[in-house]
């Protein structure tokens, strides 16, 4: 039986700003779309991308959704208006 996750919660390029990411290495699944599902069905909470700033250059489902999380997307939305 395999129980490799084949995802992780990784440091956006050292922003603070979590999110899921297939793990390369362990070749389980083909994109990062494909491990945010597997972690949705897992249980990980993601944030909608509907709760996710007009002005965030990284509109995409992933961002793990923890009150420290979506504070650090907003602080980072704020730099970059």
């Amino acid at each position: 039986m395999n129980n490799i996750i084949g995802y992780g919660i990784f440091d956006f390029e050292g922003t603070g700003m979590l999110e899921i990411e297939k793990i390369d290495s362990d070749n389980k699944f083909r994109s990062d779309k494909e491990a945010v599902r597997q972690a949705i069905k897992d249980g990980i909470k993601i944030i909608p991308i509907e709760d996710l700033s007009e002005n965030f250059d990284r509109r995409y489902l992933g961002w793990i959704d923890t009150p420290e999380n979506r504070k650090c997307i907003e602080e980072y939305c704020r730099r970059i208006k």
